[in-house]
């Protein structure tokens, strides 16, 4: 019975740490990791399959560059998964070819799960500071507005003060006067305020990042990764534009060996970015759609009344 029980605690707490590992391999830092190791092992095994056959092509045909190195494998392990195309650099023996297909067929359900997860990160770190953004715009606003009714305050004062100087010998019906509109106007002032930080109260329940900012952030990586290629590789800047977005083809030059650590980043990270654009994009776009949903059926109520 002793022993029985022994196995059964066995078997439970083997079972509960297979579950920990997958719970890991799901979580933000294992899916990272998981698509960055199974990467660099496929960088490694396609360098192993690959590489002698280059060797052996490089010594019957002279002047050819090598091709597989490990930096080099590694963008095609990458270039593979993320289903952007390989450019000039390809398997060429019959069992890396297959590799090839299996590579994927594994690594491509990887890198759709790890792009889903951080293009969610990444989407609520931009609403973060968008709403900071925000945050810090209204503060602007309303410490304007404080200063406002502060220098009207004292412009009162300064007008009642004067008012009461010439006035001595009237009745007290002109210091009343002066008193009303200082305090109409101080109570105005606070009035703007309070409609401030109700807009700031309802900016922030149903914040969502604008269609614009979203397209501006693509377009501002478009143009970082052209300046960037522009100034490597001396080529044009719309050249480099259409050729740097991640659905395009990338490691096409001969020479990009030495920069090919930089652009497997510049690529990873601009597939995030576009997952993180779609997040935020699909969010106001639904929220656009229920918006004019609610505003015809206001309308159509108040048809029917």
């Amino acid at each position: 019975m002793a022993r029985r029980n022994h196995r059964r605690s066995k078997v439970t707490r083997v079972i509960n740490l297979i579950k920990r590992i997958i719970a890991f391999f799901f979580s933000h830092v294992g899916l990272c990791a998981l698509v960055i190791g199974y990467a660099l092992l496929g960088a490694v095994v396609f360098r192993a399959v690959e590489g002698p056959h280059e060797t052996f092509i490089q010594g019957q045909e002279y002047g050819l560059s090598a091709q597989w190195t490990f930096t080099g494998a590694f963008l095609y392990s990458l270039t593979v998964i993320t289903t952007i195309g390989y450019g000039n650099t390809s398997a060429k023996t019959y069992f890396g070819k297959t590799l090839t297909i299996l590579f994927a067929i594994i690594g491509i359900p990887i890198m759709l799960l790890f792009l889903t997860n951080i293009g969610d990160i990444m989407a609520k770190i931009f609403r973060f500071f968008y709403a900071r953004s925000i945050r810090l715009k209204y503060r602007l606003i309303l410490w304007h507005k404080r200063r406002k009714a502060t220098e009207l305050r004292c412009t009162n004062s300064l007008v009642s003060r004067m008012t009461r100087d010439v006035n001595t010998d009237l009745s007290g019906d002109s210091f009343r006067l002066s008193s009303n509109v200082q305090d109409l106007l101080t109570a105005r002032a606070q009035i703007e305020q309070l409609e401030v930080k109700e807009s700031v109260e309802a900016q922030l329940q149903r914040i969502s990042v604008p269609l614009s900012l979203v397209f501006f952030t693509m377009f501002a990586y478009l143009v970082a990764g052209s300046v960037l290629f522009c100034l490597w590789e001396g080529w044009t800047f719309l050249d480099r534009f259409g050729d740097k977005f991640p659905g395009a083809s990338v490691g096409n030059d001969k020479d990009a060996q030495k920069k090919l650590v930089i652009t497997s980043i510049y690529l990873l990270f601009g597939m995030a970015l576009l997952a993180m654009c779609f997040n935020l994009a699909q969010e106001e776009v639904v929220n656009k759609v229920s918006w004019l949903a609610n505003k015809f059926k206001s309308r159509d109520d108040e048809d029917y009344d």
